[in-house]
């Protein structure tokens, strides 16, 4: 006598972001045990929500390693990295403004996207942890302004053509990549939703 054996992928409720195990072909026959929410099989899985961090957490890396612009000036090319800029902001005196440079583009972003691996990865620890921890993700998110930035890139690009020839660098592309990236890892896991539940 046999009989068939049933597999499970690892999913996200799309009620309350409870992490579940889904049943492969049968994802509209189970609710969410928490709030009785329809699974459905569009809801983005753990897997691939923890592959579009993982993948944020690299396009970030690039951010700070490669070159947001160029610029070129009687013949000699510069390249103008953020790391740059936040250190000839410092030696300016201008120390503030290369901090929030630093917390807006590096660690804000960073923060968030670990909170949201750990929240994926696992069932986390203890309810007082939990909270903290989601409390982070949240004041996080609010100082996360990549895409401020990148209009500001943008804007002082268009300005220093009169001056010289601006060539965009391959961390201005990871920038709009990150915000697209942003946007699919929103649209799977609504944290701030999930922090309501658990506190």
């Amino acid at each position: 006598m046999s009989s068939e054996q049933k597999t499970y992928y690892t999913g996200l409720c799309g009620g309350c972001d409870t992490v579940l195990a889904i049943e492969h072909g049968r994802p509209s026959a189970q609710r969410c045990p928490i709030c009785q929410t329809p699974v459905t099989s569009g809801n983005h899985s753990a897997q691939t929500t923890l592959a579009l961090v993982i993948t944020a957490l690299v396009t970030l890396g690039m951010l700070w390693s490669f070159p947001v612009l160029s610029l070129s000036m009687q013949g000699q090319l510069r390249p103008m990295t953020l790391s740059f800029a936040i250190v000839e902001l410092a030696q300016s005196e201008e120390r503030f403004i290369a901090f929030l440079l630093a917390l807006t583009l590096g660690i804000a972003p960073a923060l968030e996207l670990l909170g949201i691996a750990t929240i994926v990865m696992t069932q986390l620890g203890a309810k007082g942890f939990r909270q903290w921890l989601f409390r982070t993700i949240v004041a996080m998110r609010q100082w996360n302004m990549i895409e401020v930035c990148a209009l500001g890139i943008i804007v002082a690009g268009i300005k220093l053509t009169d001056y010289a020839e601006v060539i965009p660098g391959i961390a201005l592309g990871s920038m709009f990549a990150l915000l697209l990236l942003g946007i699919f890892i929103n649209n799977g896991l609504n944290i701030e939703r999930l922090a309501r539940r658990i506190g």
